[in-house]
């Protein structure tokens, strides 16, 4: 019977593990792709890892037992912030491959976990990828141990911070009040209690809204296509919808702007939906291209074929306040201080709050994505390894600080002068006027964009939800949340 050869990926799939597993030559068998396969995992009895300033943790990279079985790599996903529980992802394989369990096994100076599968011999087989995740509880945890996986002695991967492909499964998106901790996804929603993550609430999840903001009972968000929707935190229960992107949400006003051709400034009552105010024109709808809202004023950038306007809106009435033309080519407009900055490619005009130009610099500004502090923060897109944020002065238009990150998680969030940052499974806060680091600590491989709530910064990873101190970055609280429905638990003992 012809043997079915599963691991016979496509081209591109292989050459990316070719790369990154140039250390041993052996490329059968390892990348990334969706897919579960739902067998339970086996396991085996090992021994309780003693305590030592250097363990390593050794990862099976597809060396072949025999015909029907074989080692498979295993990826992170994410490590418990006590070290206990470690969850991993492997590679499976195709129709003909199927999950054989993990092994754990532990010495005074290594953790060593086997990833199995086997590989039937039937002749029509599929060829797709299908993943395994195994949840790992140690015996003891792993504190400051190294966390290695090795292909040789002299070439090893630090798995916490590094991957041989990108996140495999999930991770719940985390939204915030100083009320409410929502961490949600499109099948289901868990509200936590921002002080203590004590559990408060469970439901279903938010339609796969995006930019969504706690206002109240509710949280609101975009759908991705030209809809505002509102939803109750506690049940997950849609209460209204309408047009356009939220521009601004609080406990009154939802203020939206239009998408594509529907580019109408509006405003709804946040608890109701209803129709506040709305800003027409002798032209019809008045255009809003990016929108910003600071303290009580909307500022409106409108941009060709009306060229290039700025208009200052009352957020209470919907009133205009003041409107002028602007020149130059602009692609967003950010709140700064108490007015707004108006950043293109190659110009940066700051306004005051009744829309005044206060200064204008011709730079290179690239492809802004934030302004804070005196900063405009752009993102530096690389054939390397890693990207960059760039952040420029916006009175000066000289580059202040830069901020590498992993192009397949460049999670990146500003409040008020501040900034913060994710690297090498690290998040850190830094000064945004001066680039400089007040503190990093390591969360793991994989997080959902942070948010900042005051004193608190709140991040979500695949295996726990946490709130950190933002003073100084120490973890006050972190609960685990279900990693997924076909991921075994693998002990020990």
């Amino acid at each position: 019977m012809k043997q079915c050869r599963s691991w016979q990926w496509s081209l591109a799939l292989l050459l990316s593990v070719v790369a990154l597993a140039s250390c041993t030559g052996d490329t059968e068998g390892a990348d990334a792709a969706a897919g579960i396969d739902q067998a339970a995992p086996q396991v085996s009895d090992s021994e309780a890892p003693a305590t030592s300033s250097e363990t390593t943790t050794t990862f099976a990279l597809t060396q072949e037992l025999n015909r029907s079985q074989r080692e498979v790599s295993w990826s992170l996903e994410a490590i418990s912030p006590d070290g206990g529980k470690i969850l991993i992802a492997n590679i499976v394989g195709g129709g003909c491959s199927f999950d054989r369990g993990h092994t754990v096994e532990s010495t005074d100076t290594e953790v060593v976990i086997t990833a199995n599968i086997s590989t039937s011999g039937e002749t029509s087989c599929t060829d797709e990828l299908k993943f395994s995740s195994a949840l790992i509880q140690l015996d003891a945890p792993l504190g400051d141990r190294s966390l290695r996986g090795c292909r040789t002695a002299a070439t090893c991967l630090d798995v916490r911070t590094e991957s041989p492909w990108p996140l495999v499964f999930g991770i719940s998106k985390v939204v915030a009040s100083d009320q409410r901790v929502v961490l949600a996804n499109s099948r289901e929603s868990s509200v936590y209690d921002p002080s203590s993550g004590e559990l408060l609430a469970e439901s279903s999840g938010f339609d796969q809204v995006r930019d969504e903001r706690i206002a109240g009972d509710l949280v609101v968000g975009f759908d991705g296509w030209r809809r505002t929707k509102a939803f109750q935190v506690d049940t997950g229960e849609e209460v209204w919808e309408r047009a356009g992107r939220p521009v601004s949400v609080d406990e009154e006003l939802v203020v939206v702007c239009g998408e594509r051709s529907q580019n109408e400034l509006e405003a709804f009552d946040t608890l109701t939906g209803e129709f506040a105010w709305g800003e027409r024109t002798r032209a019809g709808v008045r255009r809003c291209d990016s929108a910003a809202v600071v303290g009580e004023s909307v500022f409106v950038l409108q941009t060709p074929p009306e060229g290039n306007r700025l208009v200052v809106v009352d957020k209470a009435s919907g009133t205009v306040v003041s409107e002028r033309e602007v020149q130059g080519s602009f692609e967003r407009i950010f709140g700064f201080g108490d007015g707004a900055v108006m950043v293109g490619p190659n110009t940066a005009v700051v306004f005051d709050e009744l829309g005044g130009e206060v200064s204008r610099t011709n730079a290179d500004f690239g492809s802004p994505v934030a302004a804070t502090g005196d900063v405009v923060v752009s993102l530096v897109e690389s054939d390397l390894h890693d990207n960059l944020h760039r952040a420029y002065n916006v009175t000066s238009g000289e580059e202040v600080w830069t901020s590498t990150f992993d192009r397949n998680n460049p999670t990146f969030a500003v409040d008020a002068s501040e900034a913060v940052r994710f690297m090498s499974g690290s998040l850190s806060l830094i000064d945004a006027n001066t680039g400089e680091e007040k503190w990093s600590t390591f969360i793991g491989p994989f997080i959902a964009p942070p948010v900042l709530i005051d004193d608190r910064v709140f991040v979500s990873t695949p295996l726990f939800v946490a709130s950190l101190d933002r003073a100084n970055g120490e973890i006050l609280w972190w609960t685990e949340v279900p990693p997924g429905p076909n991921t075994g638990l693998v002990t020990e003992n």
